[in-house]
């Protein structure tokens, strides 16, 4: 019976929009965690453009992945940086920032109920005070732009990461991670452990400002 009620729960949540989400999206809330998912029930009306802006945000850093942020490691590094301080800002402007606060929560606290489950990053105690550092970055660049434009966002965005505001794991150029003493840690140290050697440092852009 649960089985069948959420489906159709889910979908009169969006009615109240006065609109059907797409099948993409249905799909994308039957992948979510729990607290995710609780985030969606709490506010449904947010729901669809939360997701948009986070399409959005990955698809505008993955265009400045090598004319401006110079970096290619997928996990922990530049990239995750901006993706996340770019999403926080942009769900700031547009939802503000308490929705968007205990938006970005709901995904850290998943992160750490799974750390020791496979997956493509490493969810560590690191990457998690690295996500949460940069979404806060982002929540105060979108309070202070609020109605700015998005162009304009981007930019603060860049700013911040050239500026050292942002955080990142610190690596080599093979895509180790390295301890404090900058000596690279195996593998078997990190996968499924919530405490590592790991470390953060400040970002910082090579290419910003032009």
């Amino acid at each position: 019976m649960t089985k069948r009620i959420l489906p159709l729960l889910f979908i009169l949540l969006f009615f109240s929009q006065g609109r059907l989400y797409g099948q993409n999206k249905v799909k994308e809330f039957f992948s979510l965690s729990l607290y995710e998912r609780l985030w969606v029930f709490r506010y449904p009306h947010y729901a669809s453009k939360a997701y948009d802006i986070s399409r959005q945000a990955i698809d505008i850093v993955d265009s400045l992945s090598v004319p401006v942020l110079d970096d290619t490691l997928t996990c922990d590094g530049v990239l995750d940086a901006a993706r996340h301080t770019l999403w926080m800002a942009l769900t700031v402007r547009e939802i503000g920032p308490r929705a968007a606060c205990r938006l970005g929560c709901a995904h850290e606290i998943d992160d750490y109920r799974n750390h020791d489950e496979p997956h493509k990053c490493l969810h560590d105690s690191v990457a998690g005070y690295m996500d949460i550092h940069n979404n806060m970055v982002g929540l105060r660049i979108g309070i202070a732009l609020k109605g700015a434009s998005t162009d304009t966002i981007i930019w603060a965005v860049l700013d911040s990461l050239a500026a050292g505001n942002c955080v990142k794991v610190l690596s080599n150029n093979k895509g180790e991670f390295l301890d404090e003493n900058k000596d690279p840690i195996p593998m078997d140290q990190l996968r499924g452990r919530w405490n590592t050697a790991r470390v953060l440092v400040p970002t910082s852009l090579n290419n910003w400002p032009p």
